[in-house]
């Protein structure tokens, strides 16, 4: 037995005992009404619950006053939610015999908290005092809420306005003195419309490479950095929200070589070395949130796909330090994006910036589900 439709027969069934009360007046007739209720007419917008009954007996029902006893609960599994219940009162109904009578209807009190069940249950029960003894009668309808969906991608996040991401590396400045390693003097920023998310991070303090007389060659990062074009940070690929920027790099002196002896960095000691541009990248993982009213940021992963530097061969000797200090770099921008997405701050940013998205096809009072479909992010909502 299906545990929804037991709990909802017992439910109503609770709710005919509450209001079964001694009608008084003549006996039964022979033929009598006999009112069963319908389905309730839902009004989507307003939340309002119509209440209407027929009487399926074979006499008029005459002049009465109905008692309307209602309870509507969210279907989850494990005990049913209570979203609104309550009576109200129908004076001077009469019902033909095979005719419908609208007995008036309620309003639910929370709409958040209506729409965030995607099924509730209505359970209904009736109590009728008149001239006519008439059977007390309840019912239990099933109701699932009209969704609709909404198609995310590229475009629609641009439209929305899809922010700006920003990066910048450093791990050498001359001002320090003998041993030029910056400090935290790196930095990615988030930003939106709704404002802007930064996070400050360092880089290893280079690599070395052993020299000859105890020196060794010291390869540190030189200043560089990146930005998405304003409005495309984000796009969707293979049903994944992604932020995305390219690092330009320095194509003469993005990696900084010199020689270190006695503390000492010797910046004139060999030639500068070429950081190739590379694309660094982040994928969101979206969810629904618990009061199922937006979309939001559960998770993200960063990467970075950095390329080796093509050495000439007289500076073969450096090629691990080099390859260390590009690996090094790589390792803290991917830590260091990945830490600014799990942030609060820049969550919300993201969060804002696909509920603008999603509303753009119409006001949203409910998120069912998301989805992603080929280029696209699916959302059901209401």
């Amino acid at each position: 037995m299906n545990p929804f439709r037991w709990r909802s027969a017992a439910a109503a069934a609770l709710l005919v005992s509450a209001l079964a009360v001694a009608a008084a007046g003549p006996a039964p007739l022979a033929g009598r009404p006999v009112l069963e209720l319908l389905e309730p007419e839902v009004d989507q917008a307003t939340l309002r619950l119509a209440v209407r009954a027929r009487n399926r007996g074979q006499a008029a029902l005459p002049s009465s006053t109905v008692t309307v006893r209602y309870r509507v609960e969210g279907v989850v599994r494990g005990p049913a939610q209570l979203i609104a219940d309550g009576t109200f009162l129908a004076v001077g109904v009469s019902v033909p015999a095979g005719g419908t009578a609208a007995l008036g209807g309620v309003v639910l009190p929370d709409r958040r908290r209506a729409l965030s069940f995607e099924h509730v249950t209505v359970n209904l029960a009736l109590v009728v005092a008149g001239p006519i003894v008439v059977e007390p009668t309840s019912a239990s309808f099933p109701l699932r809420w009209w969704t609709r969906t909404v198609v995310l991608d590229t475009r629609a996040l641009r439209a929305a306005g899809s922010g700006r991401v920003r990066i910048r590396l450093n791990g050498f400045d001359p001002a320090i003195g003998p041993a030029p390693v910056a400090r935290e003097e790196c930095f990615v920023a988030l930003s939106t419309v709704a404002g802007e998310a930064a996070l400050r991070f360092g880089l290893p303090p280079g690599t070395s490479a052993p020299a000859a007389d105890g020196a060794a060659w010291l390869v540190l990062v030189n200043a560089t950095g990146g930005e998405s074009p304003a409005g495309e940070a984000f796009s969707v690929r293979d049903g994944r929200l992604l932020l995305r920027l390219v690092v330009a790099g320095r194509s003469t002196d993005g990696l900084k070589v010199g020689a270190v002896a006695h503390g000492r960095f010797d910046d004139a000691a060999l030639p500068d070395l070429p950081l190739a541009p590379f694309p660094v990248s982040a994928t969101l993982a979206l969810a629904v949130d618990r009061d199922r009213a937006a979309l939001c940021v559960v998770g993200a992963a960063a990467e970075a796909a950095t390329v080796p530097p093509d050495l000439p061969a007289a500076m073969s000797r450096l090629g691990p330090a080099a390859r260390g200090a590009i690996e090094a770099m790589r390792g803290s921008v991917t830590q260091a994006l990945t830490a600014l997405l799990a942030r609060a701050d820049a969550r919300s940013l993201v969060e804002q910036l696909l509920a603008r998205a999603v509303a753009a096809n119409g006001p949203v009072s409910a998120v069912y589900a998301v989805e992603g479909r080929g280029d696209t992010i699916v959302v059901t909502c209401i």
